[in-house]
């Protein structure tokens, strides 16, 4: 009888619904991260947009903790690319710039149905100044 109970749980995965915190480093040239002093925590759920999934998101998809995503972005197509999702490091961009973002999965878990709820209600715009139509920088989540 083995008594050695060694099995691991599978790592969370990114799905939809699922509370999303990512390791956020940015900058304007490859390997320069003047964008971020230090990696930001972002905090997000997973597939909430109104049109479906944003590029961004469909690169993250699948991805566990410990996973990188590393993304290229002109400036003119940081809106598309990350839809409703606001990435603070974004707003620090002139028309002609280009993001360089390193963004590494810190954790995924289950998204309580009221994080979800206000997450959606969110939606609708923070105020913030970015332009990119997100819903909060820091969800509170």
């Amino acid at each position: 009888m083995n008594t050695d109970d060694t099995t691991l749980a599978p790592l969370a995965t990114v799905a939809p619904l699922k509370k999303v915190v990512l390791l956020l480093e940015a900058g304007r040239q490859p390997g320069n991260r003047d964008l971020t002093d230090s990696p930001l925590h972002y905090k997000f759920i997973f597939g909430l947009g109104v049109e479906g999934l944003t590029p961004f998101e469909a690169r993250l998809a699948g991805k566990q903790p410990g996973d990188i995503l590393d993304l290229q972005v002109a400036a003119g197509d940081v809106a598309e690319t990350f839809g409703h999702l606001c990435l603070p490091p974004a707003a620090g961009l002139s028309p002609t710039d280009t993001l360089y973002l390193r963004a590494r999965v810190d954790a995924v878990t289950p998204a309580a149905d009221r994080e979800v709820v206000k997450a959606m209600a969110g939606g609708a715009g923070c105020g913030c100044d970015c332009g990119c139509g997100c819903s909060d920088h820091d969800s509170g989540l």
